[in-house]
């Protein structure tokens, strides 16, 4: 009996640590893909086309995720080593601005959350504007999302402080599990799967909100100001918030009788206590770091900077924060690090040795001839294209390609940006196996269950897109002809 009860567990231990299927083809394809392009003849340098095999296998694999991604960034970065490209070229990410606030962002966002400000922001907003029917809760949402960004600069780390939220008020509901509701999208996937398309689009209406913005600002080669990025984004970014909340009550109905008394959100703000000194300057310090980043024209103190400076004063062990610089270094995502560092070597990489003029090629296939053209291409590529390719691929390897259109057509920098990179952040959600956040999401669970199927994610999205469709054409068409 022993013996059988080991082999039963060596057998379901062996088939926890095995691959998924699509992971286990996707690795596959990844290599065999790059393969193909090596031995494909090409008018090119022997480094250049190996520098485009090394990138399709790279994406591909930054796709189906056989192993982290960070990993994988790591495996491309001692290959351009290897391949003897300038080191300073390849961890350009670690010399320039956008790669420090990256860097910061790990350890400000672990402040707000140890300190127990975040949490309290979520839960007393939630109570004061009245969150306590689904409809409300969602528009509510938008507010409280949006404006926690300016103090958590990750939508990562807005997910782990909203989706606890979003359980607690499913309690007070008392929802169904997912798997009790047969037909339609339940309020619960609703609710939750809304919120993280909230939490990621949050990172886009401020220049500063997450550091993928940087990244593509540093692989487009292009600067945009903290306040010209705001005037641009945050007016279309909020307006597409509460249409995408007016399009999903109108089109999924959730049920009027769901309601939840204003006193239990009442008494898990009055659970909080009275907020205690090391949150008040918490808030002070981030105060002043969202001063700085609003007047970085004035001052010229760029946004990582700034960030770091505010590290410095949040590792202080005697601000009760952390207990020593290593739990603040700890905060850090290295793996993240390296997959940002490889994207930017693999930019960096294409360019050097000619190998970008393949894509590039490719890419004009579909180049638009006028102005009303690239807003619609741009939507397009930034949904589309980003839900089967990825934001990674998009990012790194198309974007930069578009914004060069817009540039041609005489289109103001910051406006060719941002109509390809705002609906690139919103495209991941269309099929979120492909998004990291959305992964993560999955690990909470309300009744032992899922908050949501992929089913949910993929309809809710699908709303979300024509909703940023028409306040992307509408605010392209008037607003932004203002500016």
């Amino acid at each position: 009996m022993n013996g059988a009860s080991t082999l039963n567990e060596s057998a379901e231990k062996k088939l926890k640590n095995s691959l998924p299927k699509s992971q286990l083809y996707g690795g596959i394809f990844g290599i065999v893909a790059a393969i193909v392009v090596y031995l494909v003849p090409m008018q090119l340098e022997p480094i250049a086309h190996t520098t485009l095999a090394l990138t399709v296998w790279l994406l591909i694999w930054l796709i189906f995720r056989p192993i982290d991604s960070g990993y994988t960034g790591l495996i491309f970065i001692l290959c351009l080593v290897l391949l003897q490209f300038p080191t300073a070229g390849i961890f350009t990410w670690f010399t320039i601005s956008p790669g420090w606030f990256q860097i910061s962002a790990f350890v400000i966002a672990a402040t707000m959350v140890k300190s127990g400000l975040a949490k309290r922001l979520a839960y007393t907003l939630m109570y004061r504007l009245g969150a306590n029917t689904v409809p409300k809760f969602m528009a509510v949402s938008v507010v409280v999302v949006f404006l926690m960004i300016l103090l958590v600069p990750s939508p990562t780390a807005l997910i782990a402080i909203t989706i606890p939220l979003v359980i607690f008020v499913a309690e007070a509901w008392d929802l169904p599990a997912r798997s009790e509701i047969k037909k339609g999208v339940p309020a619960l996937a609703l609710v939750s799967f809304f919120l993280i398309i909230l939490c990621g689009q949050a990172g886009s209406w401020v220049k500063t909100g997450f550091s993928l913005n940087l990244l593509t600002l540093a692989m487009s080669k292009v600067e945009i100001e903290w306040i010209d990025w705001f005037k641009l984004a945050a007016p279309l970014v909020w307006v597409f918030g509460f249409v995408t909340v007016f399009l999903l009550v109108l089109l999924f109905k959730p049920s009027k009788d769901i309601v939840a008394p204003k006193d239990i959100l009442k008494g898990k703000v009055e659970e909080l206590g009275p907020m205690t000194s090391k949150e008040k300057i918490v808030l002070g310090i981030m105060v002043i770091v969202l001063i700085l980043w609003i007047t970085e024209s004035y001052h010229h103190i760029a946004t990582g900077w700034v960030a770091m400076g505010a590290v410095c004063v949040f590792a202080i062990p005697k601000l009760g924060i952390f207990k020593s610089f290593d739990e603040a270094i700890a905060s850090i995502n290295w793996p993240v690090m390296f997959f940002i560092t490889a994207l930017m070597a693999m930019a960096t990489a294409l360019n050097t040795s000619g190998a970008s003029v393949v894509i590039a090629n490719a890419i004009n296939l579909i180049k638009p001839d006028s102005v009303f053209g690239y807003y619609a291409t741009s939507s397009f590529i930034g949904t589309f294209v980003t839900a089967v390719l990825g934001i990674n691929m998009v990012q790194g390897v198309i974007i930069p390609f578009v914004v060069g259109w817009s540039q041609e057509l005489g289109i103001e920098t910051a406006k060719g940006l941002l109509a390809v990179w705002l609906p690139t952040v919103l495209g991941g959600n269309l099929l979120p196996s492909l998004l990291p956040s959305v992964l993560f999401a999955w690990t909470f669970k309300y009744k032992g269950e899922k908050l949501f199927t992929f089913g949910d994610g993929f309809r809710i999205a699908l709303v979300a897109f024509v909703a940023f469709y028409v306040v992307a054409a509408v605010s392209q068409a008037t607003y932004w002809n203002l500016l």
